[in-house]
């Protein structure tokens, strides 16, 4: 059987799926495939349920465009703004392959982020071409369902049809890694060694796949950049907000369905689901149990982890999103939402919260540093180090901190500095313009895209993110905490800044409810 075809004079490449025939483009040094399906259109009766098989077809179909976005209220990248590229027929991926050749070379999943109510595969940091001509791998980047499309359970209210709808993200990101196994080598892929990768809810979801039963086997290798990694909802939770919007629509379940997706994102919004409200919940169906007690108890999904934050995460609050015109998102407001009452941290630290405070004041040139340093800590960069040491116990794990800082300005004057998410484009490789508009020139980059690449996809290939181009990283374990500082220049650095992780220990950060509200 002939699985793919060459037409020189007009630039495409044709591949046989499981589903039908494929067109994709062929540039110098990289094919690419865009917009493929991976599941049937979630609309009408198909609406908050788990993702149905795609309906094949005979006739080449042309993938050189990107499938819309999911539908949401939260713009991230030009490429992704707006209603005209937005539509519910999103389950779709792309694929850039040095070759359609079925010479096996490993798989790299990319999982988007943007807090489960935003974001889209259509963002132009993602484009996989660099990354897969540099690694000699095939990159796929995919999209799933957000906000209310994927994250609300009726199965109480509508029957055992929308079992796993609370979960139908998820589901939705287990059926394209099947379509992954199913169809990778007709583009030049292993199926039996594929890494999922992902920033912010990306990472979640990676986590989240380490424990879904229906996962296991998918994937061989993760990589969780910068996860949140909080527990699952109750399943209560995200049936009751499935009540809640029905209620409030005053409609049946069917005619909810069939509500215009426009109609149903205002819906949502004025009933208050967004961000943090939508993310997986403990169903039975899809997760059985919280990440942390799989891994604790053996029944996470044995594969190398690689896994890492950013210097300044919070920074993406206090400079990114701050705004000199609003008070309480101004970076003084965020410094006296995280250090200007102790009692805030009581729940966390208790009689010792005064001390914690003086810790991080004493060990940062301003108030705003300390700040972005104990809101950086306590959000996110305690729940890496403590899962990258649970995974230590029984799997390969290495661990990085991204420290390259954007000397990009805010609109309140504030360093973007090393904040939540700025380590993308460097994974990529892409610095088009709306990587530079919040990094820097790509001549200020030194060598370290090309240090950071060759370390995932070196991961990617075997299981551990050594090369060359990096010094040896060793693994992380408690005793020692190595990690690998990618910076300029990069280097091992042992339990970074330790002093601060230490006074987190024992502290429960799992369900966040303590939170101070600016970081809820």
């Amino acid at each position: 059987m002939t699985h793919h075809s060459v037409d020189l004079s007009t630039g495409w490449i044709r591949v046989e799926t499981r589903s039908g025939p494929v067109l994709g483009r062929c540039g110098d040094t990289v094919q690419t495939f865009l917009g493929l399906p991976f599941a049937a259109p979630p609309v009408g009766p198909l609406r908050f349920k788990s993702p149905a098989p795609v309906q094949p077809w005979t006739s080449p179909r042309r993938a050189d465009n990107f499938a819309p976005a999911c539908p949401h209220l939260h713009y991230f990248d030009p490429t992704e703004r707006g209603a005209d590229v937005m539509d519910e027929d999103c389950l779709a991926l792309n694929v850039w392959t040095p070759a359609a050749d079925r010479s096996r070379r490993p798989v790299m999943v990319w999982i988007h982020g943007g807090g489960n109510v935003g974001g889209s595969a259509r963002n132009s940091q993602y484009d996989g071409a660099r990354l897969a001509r540099r690694g000699d791998v095939v990159v796929v980047t995919i999209q799933y369902r957000l906000g209310v499309l994927g994250f609300l359970e009726f199965s109480d209210i509508g029957g055992e049809d929308f079992a796993g709808g609370g979960n139908a993200a998820l589901l939705d990101v287990i059926q394209a890694l099947e379509w992954v196994r199913d169809n990778v080598l007709a583009f030049g892929g292993d199926p039996g060694n594929v890494t999922v990768f992902g920033e912010s809810a990306g990472a979640d979801h990676v986590q989240r796949l380490m424990v879904a039963p229906r996962a296991q086997g998918l994937f061989h290798r993760a990589i969780i950049q910068s996860g949140i990694l909080t527990d699952l909802h109750p399943r209560e939770r995200s049936a009751h907000n499935a009540a809640l919007l029905l209620q409030t629509s005053g409609m049946s379940l069917r005619e909810l369905q069939d509500l215009p997706w426009p109609a149903l994102l205002a819906l949502a919004e004025r009933t208050g689901f967004v961000f943090p409200w939508c993310k997986p919940n403990l169903d039975g169906v899809v997760l059985h149990e919280q990440p942390r007690h799989g891994l604790a108890h053996g029944r996470c999904a044995p594969v190398p982890v690689l896994i890492g934050t950013t210097l300044e995460e919070t920074r993406y609050f206090s400079a990114v999103c701050a705004d000199p015109d609003d008070p309480g998102m101004t970076p003084e407001a965020f410094s006296d939402g995280i250090l200007g009452d102790p009692a805030s941290l009581v729940p966390f630290f208790g009689d010792e919260s005064q001390r914690v405070i003086d810790l991080y004041l004493k060990a940062y040139p301003s108030r705003h540093e300390a700040a972005v340093a104990l809101s950086t800590d306590g959000l996110i960069r305690v729940m890496s180090t403590r899962f990258a040491a649970a995974c230590s116990e029984s799997q390969p794990t290495w661990m990085y901190l991204f420290g390259f800082r954007s000397p990009v300005k805010g609109r309140t004057g504030q360093d973007y500095g090393a904040y939540h998410s700025i380590e993308i484009p460097f994974v990529f490789g892409n610095d088009g313009p709306e990587a530079q508009t919040v990094t820097a020139p790509r001549a200020q980059w030194g060598s370290l895209s090309d240090q950071m690449m060759d370390a995932w996809t070196a991961f990617a290939r075997s299981g551990d993110p050594n090369t060359p181009s990096l010094p040896y990283w060793p693994r992380y374990d408690t005793a020692r905490r190595a990690t690998m500082a990618l910076d300029l220049p990069c280097a091992v650095v042992d339990d970074p800044r330790g002093d601060e992780r230490a006074a987190w220990d024992g502290v429960p950060l799992e369900t966040r409810r303590y939170w101070p509200s600016c970081l809820r």
